[in-house]
């Protein structure tokens, strides 16, 4: 479609010569005549299309397990490359995982002190656990508040507060009854039960 300009306002241009008649019955020809070349001089043509271009923003993939670099083994210059990822934090994100000895799962990646949720999902597009570090666990029946304070991120208070759940119920049968627990958050409960079993 095509479209004329007139006065502020757009008409379709297969309507002029009805627009010029219009004015034309008018007794004041100058100003039909006036009109008439306005609106040749001001005439604007727009064309509509018929599909819209398909949006040229590149769609990414994530990559696979087997593309995806090993956390163990990553380097402080390979974090640095992505996104959010300075200096502080790849040197922090190596710091928490020579503290651990080295990732047994992606999860744990959470705890590293400053990421936030979406930095972290960035960095697990790119890197994986591959080489997870071993763990023995512990029989959560049977520890003592002590030694659930030497996971990860648990304190002693939410230690303790897990420890009296079981003593007062006589035995945990299943994490999920940990849900309630004040301070243990959903990450948190996954990631101790890499550590722990329950017998």
């Amino acid at each position: 479609l095509k479209y004329v300009y007139l006065k502020s306002k757009f008409i379709i241009n297969s309507n002029y010569e009805k627009v010029r008649l219009y004015y034309a019955k008018r007794k004041d020809s100058v100003k039909v005549d006036k009109l008439s070349q306005e609106v040749k001089a001001s005439k604007v043509s727009i064309e509509i299309p018929k599909k819209l271009k398909h949006s040229s923003k590149r769609e990414f993939k994530e990559k696979t397990f087997k593309q995806k670099i090993d956390l163990n083994l990553a380097t402080q210059g390979q974090l640095e490359e992505l996104n959010g990822i300075g200096k502080t934090f790849s040197k922090r994100i190596l710091d928490y995982r020579n503290k651990l000895g080295g990732f047994t799962n992606d999860i744990q990646l959470y705890e590293v002190y400053g990421l936030d949720f979406q930095v972290t999902n960035s960095i697990l597009k790119e890197f994986t656990v591959k080489t997870p570090k071993e763990i023995i666990k512990m029989n959560l029946n049977s520890i003592s508040a002590s030694d659930i304070a030497t996971i990860p991120s648990i304190s002693f208070d939410i230690a303790k507060r897990i420890w009296e759940y079981r003593i007062l119920n006589e035995g945990i049968k299943s994490f999920s009854e940990l849900e309630n627990i004040e301070g243990l958050t959903k990450r948190k409960l996954q990631g101790i039960q890499l550590y722990l079993k329950l017998e």
